[in-house]
């Protein structure tokens, strides 16, 4: 019996996907992340991508490493909710079933995309209580900032332990999604996170360093906040610096087109055991570079909806909202991508050089730039590095351009 799509806000969007990737029988699982619906289909044979770019709603559409890739937006949450009601599928369950004697072999993703993917399934449902968590400190240090409120006031400690509780609670937000992502009962995943968070580990005794366990020992260590150690990344920004910048920044917009997710992990742990983050601002610098790019492009058109379009879209980069910009512009248009890689690596290289930092986890968006602030001159660095990203991918699009005529 076929559903009524009519009762689902999103019901003739995901129909229409479901039909273009050639059923639920087609579907051997789907998932999302902050701004995609990911489905990873038995058969990419019978996927009509043609059909699927064509439906209305979607940014657009990637297929990579065996998964196709709708790219919704933030309403993601809402359309994957309905996608699972029509096409008739369950939360986290995996179809295990053949379509004739032609299926195509799926594409393994290499061992690093593997490894953010895995890292991004366990993180992104937690993020929106993260995120929200990361805005309440970025308010917290702006009141306090400019004496608005005491920092040593009631209302200060209650906010701070709003903003604070993802953070500290964070082994119980990945325990639950690390169970879903690894398919086991996720009481099991949030009772995990709640030895992590017993007392005894939280508060060893003074000289312990741990505690053996037969074969294992088990460090004594503070694990509240904890994902995993800081590994490479620190390594990397700490002895290369300006280059480590440049590099990363530079390639973050080939990092959202092509879908490649985990880094929050990292940015999370920095926050907890350093205090700060040097990974997170990157986005921030990239999306005022694509900004930049895509509003310079936009100059060279000739004046009409595609022109308008390009503007507004760079325009609400600055929010966080890079995929529109991306996907719309800079993708097919390339020299818009190549500037705005240019001016990202600019202002990563510049951020290095000059200290900045973010203290809070927060959306890579003008909104988050009281996150930023504190005793010293960090903001003061932190606006010439956004007007110098800004700027520098304006001015390399703008003569990486012609005029249209």
């Amino acid at each position: 019996m076929a559903k009524d799509i009519s009762k689902y806000e999103y019901g003739k969007m995901c129909s229409d996907i479901l039909e273009a990737i050639g059923g639920s029988q087609n579907i051997k699982t789907v998932f999302h992340c902050i701004t995609r619906l990911r489905i990873v289909p038995i058969s990419t044979e019978l996927v009509n991508m043609d059909k699927l770019d064509s439906v209305s709603g979607l940014l657009k559409v990637v297929e990579s490493s065996g998964q196709i890739q709708c790219v919704v937006g933030t309403d993601v949450p809402e359309v994957y909710a309905d996608f699972l009601e029509i096409a008739d599928i369950r939360e986290g369950e995996e179809n295990a079933s053949e379509i004739g004697d032609s299926v195509a072999e799926e594409k393994k993703p290499n061992l690093i995309t593997r490894g953010l993917n895995t890292l991004a399934s366990c993180v992104t449902p937690g993020l929106y209580a993260i995120v929200a968590g990361g805005m309440i400190k970025g308010i917290v240090s702006l009141v306090t900032a400019l004496g608005l409120i005491a920092a040593d006031s009631d209302i200060i400690t209650v906010l701070n332990a709003v903003g604070d509780a993802p953070f500290y609670f964070m082994p119980f937000i990945i325990g639950y999604a690390a169970a879903k992502r690894f398919k086991v009962k996720e009481i099991f995943g949030i009772m995990t996170g709640g030895i992590l968070m017993y007392s005894t580990f939280l508060s060893p005794a003074e000289g312990v360093k741990g505690y053996n366990f037969g074969l294992f020992n088990i460090p004594a260590y503070n694990y509240k906040g904890s994902i995993f150690p800081v590994v490479l990344s620190v390594w990397l920004f700490t002895n290369a610096g300006p280059v480590a910048g440049a590099l990363f920044c530079g390639i973050i917009p080939l990092t959202i087109i092509f879908g490649v997710k985990g880094w929050s992990a990292i940015e999370l742990q920095n926050l907890e055991t350093l205090g700060h983050d040097f990974m997170l601002p990157n986005f921030f610098y990239s999306n005022l570079a694509v900004s930049g790019a895509v509003i310079a492009y936009a100059l060279k058109m000739k004046p009409g909806e595609r022109r308008s379009a390009a503007i507004s879209t760079g325009m609400v980069t600055v929010l966080a909202i890079a995929e529109p910009a991306l996907y719309g512009i800079t993708l097919p248009e390339k020299k818009p991508l190549y500037a705005a890689m240019a001016g990202g690596a600019i202002a990563g290289a510049l951020a290095m050089i000059l200290g900045v930092v973010t203290y809070a986890f927060s959306a890579p968006g003008i909104t988050s730039i009281a996150t930023y602030m504190d005793e010293g001159n960090n903001f003061l660095r932190l606006l010439v590095v956004m007007a110098v990203a800004w700027l520098s991918s304006f001015i390399i699009s703008f003569l990486l351009n012609k005029k249209e005529v």
